[in-house]
């Protein structure tokens, strides 16, 4: 399976870069509308699977995948290793915002930012415990072994069924 991975070319942002892009992004989101529930700073968790989704949906529109690292399904939905390392000492807590701007003109056009603030936005309106479970359902979480790598091919062949 591990041939099928190099079938995507790799834009390779920086995971952490792009993980404080979705964090200010979302919290720019949340403080800017009233979206129930989630109208706070986004936590790991949900960060976690906004970052996934993101990835994933990515993928299957431009055939590249976002980042290099490997999207493991833990027990409680996908994660990526070094960001949820990152951010474990903010425990369930929101993250706060960074004060600098994260440029990804440098790796993507403007129609592929777009679409990731698209994707954000969509799945951002759910709670962390409600994306936990949408994972949960879903053919690339439930078809990898627990803690497993999540294969692109995985996604691929779910997320190419989505309309997005």
């Amino acid at each position: 399976m591990e041939g099928l991975k190099d079938k995507y070319s790799t834009l390779n942002l920086d995971v952490i870069e792009f993980s404080k892009y979705v964090i200010n992004y979302s919290n720019e989101i949340n403080t800017s509308q009233d979206i129930g529930d989630a109208a706070e700073k986004i936590t790991n968790l949900k960060l976690q699977k906004i970052m996934y989704y993101v990835y994933s949906h990515f993928l299957v529109k431009f055939k590249r995948k976002l980042f290099n690292n490997y999207i493991l399904a833990w027990k409680h939905g996908p994660v990526v290793a070094e960001i949820y390392n990152e951010y474990k000492g903010n425990n369930a807590n929101g993250i706060d915002s960074f004060s600098e701007t994260i440029d990804l003109s440098k790796e993507l056009d403007p129609n592929q930012i777009h679409f990731v603030n698209h994707i954000i936005i969509k799945y951002n309106e759910f709670s962390a415990v409600k994306l936990v479970y949408m994972t949960h359902s879903e053919d690339p979480w439930r078809y990898t072994e627990p803690n497993g790598i999540i294969t692109d091919e995985l996604i691929g062949r779910y997320f190419e069924k989505l309309n997005v």
